[in-house]
């Protein structure tokens, strides 16, 4: 299945030092998800700082779906709507 992720990113002023160390553990996670082909593609706001990212996302499920986000360095701060496209 693929999934389209719509993300919010939601980081609360007192933690912005915090959410900002994890970002360049994100990106790189995100390019070896890219690389390993679970996710087909990411789009970022063009604003700074972006606060929404669309993704599309391979997983067995959605259940799978959020397994994986999880993982992600930022899953904290992340609200996400997830829609199956296929």
């Amino acid at each position: 299945m693929r999934f389209m992720l719509t993300v919010d990113v939601v980081v609360p002023p007192e933690r912005g030092q915090e959410a900002a160390a994890l970002v360049p553990a994100e990106r790189a996670y995100v390019d070896d998800q890219l690389k390993l082909g679970a996710l087909e593609a990411v789009y970022v706001q063009d604003a700074t700082p972006a606060t929404r990212i669309w993704a599309v996302m391979r997983a067995d499920s959605l259940e799978d779906a959020q397994e994986q986000v999880a993982k992600y360095p930022m899953h904290e701060f992340l609200r996400i709507t997830y829609t199956p496209i296929s």
